[in-house]
């Protein structure tokens, strides 16, 4: 809040935002992002969030980006990515557009597909995360190599080598 309270442009930003179904607005998500920035500590210079993330590997770790063996890193205290954060802001837009048509008698509220929620095989409404590799492929390069030249791709795992579980806690109490 106080945050808000010193920028009013993010104030603007976040009043705009749940006008449209889309988010065609670039100046929306480009503020949004912004503020993220600004959140996480590293605004307001920084205004793209994997800049602030790259900003954050460097304090932890050093300008040299030792990645040792041992070193603890809490990725909370991470922003997120600019994909996982695009896709959050779409499902944020969404649920301001309903909350905005709540007067509405009969609002016409489109199908959350392509609004940062995806329909997996089982047929369930599942958020989106993110588009495009899991890590960079430059890490999984540096990751591949051990330091004894073996190769340890089995312990690299990506999205789409995750088998969902049958017994998870939270797909039977998604969609209800």
């Amino acid at each position: 809040m106080k945050l808000l309270s010193q920028n009013s442009k993010f104030i603007h930003i976040f009043g705009a935002t749940g006008s449209t179904w889309t988010l065609d607005d670039d100046h929306i998500v480009t503020g949004i992002e912004k503020f993220t920035c600004h959140l996480y500590g590293v605004g307001p210079r920084v205004k793209q969030v994997d800049v602030a993330r790259e900003i954050k590997v460097k304090n932890i770790c050093g300008s040299n980006v030792d990645l040792r063996p041992g070193l603890s890193i809490d990725l909370s205290t991470f922003p997120p990515c600019r994909w996982v954060l695009a896709q959050h802001t779409k499902r944020v837009n969404l649920q301001v557009c309903i909350w905005r048509r709540a007067v509405d008698h009969f609002p016409e509220i489109p199908f959350p597909l392509h609004h940062g929620y995806h329909v997996t095989e089982a047929g369930k409404l599942d958020p989106h995360w993110f588009d495009g590799d899991v890590i960079p492929m430059v890490l999984v390069d540096i990751l591949e190599e051990n330091g004894n030249g073996e190769e340890i791709t089995d312990e690299i795992h990506t999205v789409g080598d995750y088998d969902e579980d049958e017994n998870d806690e939270y797909d039977d109490n998604f969609i209800s």
